[in-house]
């Protein structure tokens, strides 16, 4: 759809992610990328919204800054694949908005740990994906789906369950799982507002995860195999 068929008050938003983008005193990258998925929770096609997002976060400060607290945990020459994931993941964590958004809503933050009669499950599955997160286990993430399908189905309330599994998923670096699980709950759930714009922003990351500017690209181990023993003891 061409930019001018749009409602005014779109245009209006991405004129406000500009804004945000280049504001002298205080540039707020991850800002103006918030309100560009937020344009893509009510347009979910919106092409120029879609591509905003990448020069947001081709803001050189904000390269800088995430490299910089990326390399306090994870060498830059470590190129295992699993640490590819938990650098996508915890550059997520860095810049989305999206639960800043939802702070303030009262029955968002009492499922924070997620619906009480699953909540055990949800732990042990979130453990298992811990496996894969901090050690590059390979089965962790099979099991954690798993428990948490048995969650689901037991769970007295499926909708928070659903979104809290989507949530974990996106926080650990699953993009393609958390978006599976996102469009499941809102093909029962289609007004779950928050739910959408989760969604549209881990399906930005789910297509664009080798795009990103401030992580290297993913690897196969060699890098790190080549390096000196002591290194390695780090």
């Amino acid at each position: 759809m061409p930019d001018g068929d749009y409602p005014k008050y779109i245009q209006k938003m991405m004129q406000e992610a500009g804004r945000l983008l280049i504001d002298e005193d205080d540039p707020d990258p991850c800002g103006a990328a918030a309100a560009c998925f937020d344009i893509l929770a009510l347009f979910p096609d919106h092409e120029d919204a879609l591509q905003f997002i990448h020069r947001a976060f081709r803001d050189g400060r904000l390269i800088r800054d995430n490299r910089r607290a990326l390399s306090r945990l994870i060498d830059e020459w470590d190129d295992r694949p699993w640490q590819a994931r938990r650098r996508l993941a915890l550059s997520f964590g860095y810049v989305s908005r999206w639960e800043e958004s939802h702070q303030d809503d009262e029955e968002f933050e009492n499922e924070r740990e997620g619906p009480e009669d699953v909540k055990d499950f949800l732990h042990t599955g979130h453990l298992q994906l811990l496996e894969d997160y901090l050690g590059g286990q390979a089965k962790g993430a099979e099991g954690a789906w798993q428990i948490f399908q048995e969650a689901i189905q037991l769970s007295k309330d499926p909708h928070a369950t659903m979104l809290w599994v989507g949530k974990e998923y996106a926080q650990q670096g699953y993009f393609a799982e958390a978006v599976d699980v996102l469009e499941d709950l809102l093909r029962t759930y289609p007004e779950d507002q928050a739910a959408r714009r989760l969604w549209v922003e881990v399906r930005w990351w789910r297509d664009n995860q080798n795009k990103i500017p401030w992580i290297p690209p993913p690897g196969d181990g060699s890098r790190r195999q080549g390096q000196e023993p002591e290194q390695l003891k780090r």
